[in-house]
């Protein structure tokens, strides 16, 4: 169940064969999540553990295990600017664009230490802010 709403406004302007243009947009995402897991108990160590079952069903919890899959909804939000610039050959346009995207619902390195989660130079960088866009395209029209 993903969703999207996309937003844009754009302003363009064409002389002789060039077109311009400049815009900003927000796009907001969400989707339903629903996760869980089980764990099979292959050795007889887990089978005396678990009373000589096989299968023990565990879900995740914020208190370790619990009987209920985890289950919710999954939002996330980013705005963007973009220019395009345009040549018009007559059957043939050449469009090119740069544009920058930030998310505004940013998860910060607070957030992923509470949720135990390692700390890597990685995710410091990913969470830094947004990032640049390009695009390149030839349309032939007959």
């Amino acid at each position: 169940n993903l969703s999207t709403l996309s937003l844009r406004a754009v302003a363009s302007k064409g002389i002789l064969f060039l077109d311009f243009a400049v815009g900003a947009g927000y796009d907001k995402y969400s989707s339903d999540l629903s996760f869980d897991w089980q764990l099979r108990c292959q050795t007889n160590s887990c089978r005396a553990a678990t009373g000589g079952t096989s299968d023990l069903i565990l879900r995740p919890s914020k208190d370790g295990i619990t009987a209920a899959p985890v289950e919710g909804e999954l939002e996330t939000a980013a705005w963007n600017v973009f220019g395009d610039v345009a040549l018009n050959f007559l059957m043939l346009n050449i469009v090119g664009e740069l544009g920058y995207q930030k998310s505004t619902d940013v998860i910060g390195l607070d957030e992923l230490r509470a949720a135990n989660l390692k700390d890597q130079d990685l995710t410091k960088e990913d969470l830094k802010g947004g990032r640049f866009f390009g695009s390149f395209g030839v349309r032939i029209q007959l």
